[in-house]
């Protein structure tokens, strides 16, 4: 390893029960992903595999929340409402995360689970934070 660190972006898509996305990549393999993996945990799999074929590993996944489609919408997006450290947890646990952050966004809005998050954050003290910050002090959060 290089010991360079980089951040992709990658906007995942949920469209009639499938997982997809679209990426910013020079590599045909860490770009467009169809809307064809049933679950996100198995097209966040596909696109870890992918890096690791290029070479790179995927040390967090940052999930937001969705974007709103009301053009005239002022609510702030959520980019990181969960931090997931692949290579720190188990593939059952990656598995579990993905699957409870998607059954989270099934049943609430994004203003709805962005306002429980600020809830539970303050209920326990937590500040809120930018996401400039250096999250690699931190460990794994769960957001349930």
């Amino acid at each position: 390893s290089s010991g360079i660190n980089a951040e992709y972006g990658v906007l995942g898509v949920h469209f009639n029960g499938r997982f997809g996305a679209l990426g910013l990549s020079r590599r045909s393999t860490l770009m467009y992903k169809e809307l064809r993996f049933k679950t996100l945990a198995e097209l966040l799999h596909q696109y870890i595999s992918c890096y690791r074929d290029c070479c790179h590993t995927v040390d967090r996944i940052k999930l937001g929340l969705p974007v709103s489609h009301d053009k005239q919408s002022m609510e702030s997006i959520l980019w990181k409402y969960m931090v997931i450290r692949p290579g720190r947890i188990s593939d059952k646990d990656f598995t579990q995360h993905c699957d409870s952050f998607s059954r989270q966004l099934r049943g609430q809005t994004a203003h709805q689970m962005k306002y429980a998050k600020q809830s539970r954050d303050h209920a326990n003290g937590n500040r809120p934070h930018s996401d400039n910050s250096d999250s690699s002090k931190k460990p794994l959060k769960n957001s349930r």
